[in-house]
């Protein structure tokens, strides 16, 4: 077996394993077992599993949101960056196949406050970072040129990160065992939409809030930014 080919391996096996068990479960030894290569093999090529996160983590996931920024670029309001943004972003997870306990790992790994000493928990932190940025930028775009009421954009962008996160988590069936959803109902529904959300739904939501047209329609001096 060419060099090339060993190193896709092994590459292929800890990917797999680090979307299933998550990055803190697998072992070197799994990741060998997987690849079908003896452990030593993988120090020929990598010095540490942090090595083989980084760098599927650019492989996998942020050469996947290099593609948002060609999406955005087709896009001409802020409002379509906003839907375009939103779609790409929560589809994501579903894209990359994560299981539950990774999305656990990954949310404790990347939360605010976290010390990033680690390599892999640096990686997640920066890629939080740019989704913050790339979102704030949308949002303040909006505000400033009339599109989205007067708000702070810092503000609605931590928001958005929320419902983001909360709606992702729900299509990944992350609550499924908690006691404060009706999960058999909310199972109903996600049958009777295809396996999930309307995310049309979702966006409009987003878009226009709770309240009714009428009440949206009522227009006030704090609608504009002076």
């Amino acid at each position: 077996m060419a060099r090339s080919e060993k190193r896709e391996r092994i590459l292929e096996a800890a990917f797999h394993l680090f979307m299933t068990k998550g990055l803190s479960d697998t072992k070197m030894i799994d990741i060998a077992v997987e690849a079908g290569v003896g452990k030593g093999t993988i120090y020929e090529y990598f010095s540490s599993k942090d090595e083989l996160f980084e760098i599927l983590f650019e492989r996998k996931v942020i050469s996947l949101y290099k593609g948002l920024e060609d999406v955005l670029r087709t896009q001409t309001t802020a409002k379509g960056k906003l839907t375009a943004y939103l779609s790409f972003d929560t589809g994501l997870a579903e894209k990359l196949d994560i299981s539950r306990e990774v999305i656990y790992n990954l949310l404790l790994e990347s939360a605010p406050g976290r010390n990033c000493s680690t390599p892999a928990r640096k990686c997640i932190r920066q890629l939080m970072d740019y989704r913050f940025a790339t979102l704030y930028g949308i949002v303040s775009e909006g505000v400033k040129n009339g599109e989205f009421a007067c708000m702070d954009p810092l503000m609605a962008t931590t928001a958005l990160m929320g419902a983001m996160a909360f709606y992702t988590s729900f299509n990944l069936n992350l609550f499924e065992e908690s006691s404060l959803v009706d999960y058999k109902e909310y199972q109903e529904y996600r049958e009777s939409t295809g396996g999930k959300w309307k995310m049309d739904e979702f966006f409009n939501l987003i878009l226009r809030g709770l309240c009714k047209s009428d009440e949206l329609g009522k227009s006030s001096e704090s609608d504009e930014c002076a």
